[in-house]
């Protein structure tokens, strides 16, 4: 996906994407506002060993 304020790639394993996307699915409202669910996300995604643009961890990018 590309927009004028967005660029995102996504590559997957299969089972991995899915057990990913199940977690947000099971802990993510969509009826939220982006403040409230970015958080969350961030915590999904850190569970999952999620990396950035930045090329780091979510893990790393907490300390």
């Amino acid at each position: 996906m590309t927009t004028s304020s967005a660029r995102v790639l996504a590559i997957t394993d299969g089972a991995g994407a899915g057990r990913f996307f199940a977690d947000i699915v099971r802990c993510v409202r969509t009826d939220r506002a982006p403040d409230e669910v970015a958080p969350l996300l961030f915590e999904v995604a850190q569970r999952h060993g999620a990396r950035f643009d930045s090329g780091r961890t979510s893990e790393d990018q907490q300390g």
